[in-house]
């Protein structure tokens, strides 16, 4: 919306003094686990493509 003024963007006050829920036992490890995801994904990639310098060539020893 081009002409729409922009909404203030801030956090209500009564969610700061909201006491937590049960509902948070049960729908935070959900996010978690959703999140967590990703990231395990994110973190294999990575590995995958790592590879470590070549060692230098080992003199022999006489």
């Amino acid at each position: 919306m081009p002409f729409a003024e922009p909404i203030e963007h801030r956090w209500p006050p009564w969610m700061a003094y909201e006491e937590p829920s049960i509902y948070s036992m049960f729908f935070l490890p959900l996010l978690y686990m959703r999140i967590s995801r990703y990231f395990i994904f994110l973190f294999n990639l990575n590995i995958s493509f790592y590879a470590p310098p070549p060692n230098p060539p080992q003199l022999p020893l006489i």
